[in-house]
């Protein structure tokens, strides 16, 4: 019985600690945007490195700087120029 049990908890814990992959929605810029999230893209001309908080995160959560390979970017709007800066 008790190995059951520690399987059931390892179960746990790893799916609790398990990183998932998040929405991010481009809104563009080259300034850090203070303003809550609306979960869509603003598809504006843009600077995209890990410092500049121009990615919104969805509605009403604060735009952030993206972190993570794993996550999903979203683009919206018509025509913008997403500059990429290496690390």
């Amino acid at each position: 019985m008790k190995p059951k049990r520690v399987a059931v908890l390892a179960t746990i814990a790893l799916s609790l600690s398990a990183a998932h992959a998040a929405d991010k929605w481009w809104d563009g810029g080259a300034a850090d945007i203070g303003s809550a999230g609306n979960a869509a893209s603003a598809g504006t001309t843009g600077t995209w490195n890990l410092t500049t908080l121009n990615w919104d995160q969805g509605n009403g959560l604060n735009h952030v700087a993206w972190n993570s390979a794993s996550d999903s970017a979203i683009f919206g709007g018509g025509g913008a120029t997403v500059t990429l800066v290496s690390p």
